[in-house]
């Protein structure tokens, strides 16, 4: 049996988003006459356009099928599939106020959600619900799951069905979750240690290979006609930039775990922001190097 997702304004909120998006990338873009600038707000578009269309199209599509032997979440045409035995189900429940979830976003938004966040009274659940008023949580050896079939009362005769007991309470091991978000957390930070590292040095391998000519094009140059400046120079502005990355990472890191008394699970996304400086790092020094190395 195949029950769709609840309708809600999910899919059109995601829409104006991607384009509200969109139109202030693309409006910094013509604006910018720095072509590094120019790189970075094109890759921002790119990410809005790719944000947007997966978002509004796995909302439009996603669907829950319901068989003697599995629970199928499947969406955007197949590429979403989410695979749960029946006999690795647990228990049920069914609840119809806002999605109390921890963290900033559990205070943006409260009625829909499509991934992973810490649930008040849940636990750390995979959600796929469009709509919170009928919000159903599904306790399994795999994890806990988040739905919201439009109709809730056929779903839940269906489980019974099934002999799948709904409960007043799923239970919930904490100590599962707290072990995979440090898993996580050592894991990014190890990542981003690696590419900071890695960004860091190519620029100074290069040179000592004797790729690097005197002059190197400047990093926000603009206009018609590209500035250059010393090699020298553009090595320790690299340095000293990798060098603040490297503290912002550090404090990054020290602040997660305060952030942890907050948000139990999720708290290593705080080293996202890091990582987003690591990637601008990467972007400036392709934009400096690979015109030197072809020329």
């Amino acid at each position: 049996m195949v029950y769709k997702a609840e309708s809600s304004s999910m899919g059109d909120s995601m829409l104006i988003a991607s384009i509200a998006a969109l139109a202030f990338f693309s409006v910094l873009f013509n604006m910018s006459g720095i072509p590094v600038l120019k790189t970075v707000f094109a890759m921002l578009m790119f990410i809005s356009v790719i944000m947007g269309a997966y978002f509004v199209t796995l909302v439009r599509t996603l669907q829950y099928r319901l068989t003697n032997d599995a629970l199928h979440i499947e969406g955007l045409f197949g590429l979403v599939h989410e695979v749960i035995p029946v006999n690795s189900i647990r228990g049920y429940t069914r609840r119809i106020t806002l999605i109390s979830k921890t963290g900033l976003m559990g205070y943006i938004v409260r009625k829909y959600y499509i991934g992973s966040s810490y649930v008040d009274g849940v636990g750390n659940v995979k959600m796929y619900i469009t709509s919170s008023r009928n919000s159903i949580y599904i306790g399994t050896d795999l994890g806990i799951f988040g739905i919201s079939p439009e109709a809730p009362l056929a779903f839940s005769a269906h489980m019974d069905d099934l002999n799948v007991p709904l409960v007043e309470k799923l239970e919930y091991n904490k100590s599962f979750d707290h072990a995979w978000s440090e898993r996580r957390f050592r894991q990014l930070l190890r990542y981003v240690c690696i590419v900071l590292v890695l960004a860091a040095v190519l620029p100074l391998l290069a040179k000592s290979a004797g790729f690097l000519p005197p002059y190197v094009p400047e990093v926000f140059s603009g206009g018609k006609r590209t500035s250059f400046m010393p090699t020298e120079a553009y090595l320790r502005n690299h340095i000293w930039f990798s060098g603040l990355n490297a503290v912002i990472l550090a404090a990054a890191a020290v602040i997660s775990r305060y952030y942890k008394k907050i948000d139990t699970i999720y708290y290593y996304r705080l080293l996202y922001a890091p990582l987003a400086m690591t990637l601008a790092i990467m972007v400036l020094m392709v934009n400096v190097l690979i015109p030197v190395l072809v020329w």
